[in-house]
């Protein structure tokens, strides 16, 4: 019935969570395709350690990226349904049951995600959204912002997969919402599990932790998304911001500011916009020093009890 991919590089410390976490569920009619991209630690004796014919391992001669590892795994997937897992994250015991439950309530549905509860490596907490709206312009204007979207939580009929191209095997971060927006814009039918279905751990070596593979991912949606973009202005907004304060970020303040000027230009009201502007005058200092105060707000807050 469902088709478990699961891409990893290098990570036997938190792989056997990972695969734990799926092989464990309540619903067990599932095979999990572990698609090993290139390993050089002990990854290949890990899994072949573990003891279930639903496991299938496949081993990549060289490290391609997650996405293309991903790809490789939905081509070789045998059922109707696909979903991923990371190998640094962890499924709780019920998240397909509750997915699947969330299906038959909905079954012209071909897209389906859930909330996940996500950890820093400071241990901070990043509340799930509570809802999501599913009129077309409001789900495509959020997700051309910024998808809170894990690969982790959806599944995906995989027909679908295979129409839209699967991954784009050139994006290294925000691949998960750039194939959401492709979905969408098929005309697939999306549907969100509310619940909590997954604890997601930030690495401090995570990919999604590279500036330079955000810079691309940012630089990517402006230029393949242009029209979309100049219909939603707040999201080439974001953009913008997230450009200008990664590149301040990486010591190119001057072009930095020119991608936060733009994106005030379209979005003059924005106080988070004006912050991020006023800070980078320090260069990527004052943005570095602002981050780390807010985390410790955070993770003060929630010491107090106030999230989750």
């Amino acid at each position: 019935m469902i088709s478990v991919v699961l891409p990893t590089y290098n990570r036997e410390h938190t792989l056997k969570r990972a695969i734990v976490s799926v092989l464990r569920q309540s619903y067990t009619n599932l095979e999990l395709i572990v698609v090993d991209d290139g390993s050089t630690d002990d990854t290949p004796a890990l899994v072949k350690s573990i003891d279930d014919a639903r496991v299938r391992y496949l081993r990549l001669p060289e490290n391609r990226g997650a996405c293309a590892a991903r790809n490789i795994g939905i081509h070789a997937a045998r059922g109707p349904w696909v979903a991923f897992q990371d190998s640094d994250d962890e499924w709780l015991a019920g998240k397909l049951d509750a997915q699947l439950n969330s299906l038959m309530k909905h079954p012209n549905a071909t897209v389906l995600f859930g909330s996940r509860i996500r950890f820093s490596p400071e241990g901070i907490r990043q509340k799930p959204p509570a809802h999501w709206r599913f009129d077309h312009d409001q789900l495509l204007a959020q997700l051309l912002r910024r998808s809170p979207m894990g690969t982790q939580a959806m599944i995906i009929l995989r027909d679908a997969l295979i129409k839209v191209g699967g991954f784009n095997e050139n994006l290294r971060v925000m691949e998960e919402g750039e194939l959401a927006l492709r979905l969408l814009l098929a005309r697939y039918r999306f549907d969100y599990c509310p619940h909590p279905l997954v604890f997601s751990y930030l690495q401090t070596d995570s990919i999604s932790s590279n500036n330079q593979h955000r810079i691309a991912a940012a630089r990517f949606f402006l230029s393949h998304y242009p029209e979309l973009l100049v219909k939603f202005p707040h999201a080439k907004a974001e953009h913008l911001r997230s450009l200008g304060r990664l590149l301040c970020l990486e010591g190119n303040a001057r072009k930095g500011r020119a991608h936060l000027f733009q994106a005030l230009r379209l979005k003059p009201t924005d106080p988070a916009l004006w912050a991020t502007l006023v800070l980078s005058i320090g260069g990527g200092v004052g943005i570095r020093w602002a981050g780390r105060v807010k985390a410790w707000l955070i993770f003060r807050t929630q010491r107090a009890g106030g999230a989750l």
